[in-house]
């Protein structure tokens, strides 16, 4: 249960911290750029996700933002 319940947090953390990195992008860049999938590095304890761009040959990283665990950007590509 205890699992669970952890798993349940960290899965809705990353749907924030992957969210609030789509809406500055979106306002920031455009609509050709999102976010990618967000991992936790537990080194750094920051949320690392990829910025993905949309071309005509595809999507690729070009970039990749730092969230710390409290949600805020401590680095933008």
């Amino acid at each position: 249960m205890a699992k669970r319940k952890c798993l349940t947090i960290i899965i809705n953390t990353a749907l924030k911290i992957c969210e609030k990195v789509r809406k500055y992008l979106y306002e920031n860049i455009g609509h050709m750029t999102t976010a990618g999938t967000p991992k936790y590095d537990l080194k750094e304890n920051v949320w690392k996700v990829p910025v993905l761009c949309k071309t005509e040959r595809g999507i690729i990283i070009v970039g990749e933002f730092h969230v710390d665990k409290n949600g805020n950007f401590t680095n933008i590509p």
